[in-house]
């Protein structure tokens, strides 16, 4: 949790590791009326941020040491 929000980052097999916010989505998942609304309105969380450089393993400590500083 940064901020109070709920991050969470994902690694594709293209290389691109995406930082979300998913604090919205958890909130409907614990509260009926808020995921009425978040599936009436077709939401879906889009990434805060996206860095595309991420090809090989090991690099994870340098990656979340910038993701923390420009999430902060």
């Amino acid at each position: 949790m940064i901020n109070d929000r709920k991050i969470a980052a994902t690694w594709s097999d293209t290389g691109k590791v995406h930082i979300w916010d998913l604090s919205r989505l958890l909130h409907a998942v614990n509260d009926s009326s808020v995921m009425a609304t978040y599936v009436r309105n077709q939401e879906s969380p889009k990434p805060l941020f996206t860095f595309n450089g991420h090809m090989t393993e090991g690099e994870d400590e340098y990656f979340l040491f910038l993701c923390k500083n420009i999430l902060i």
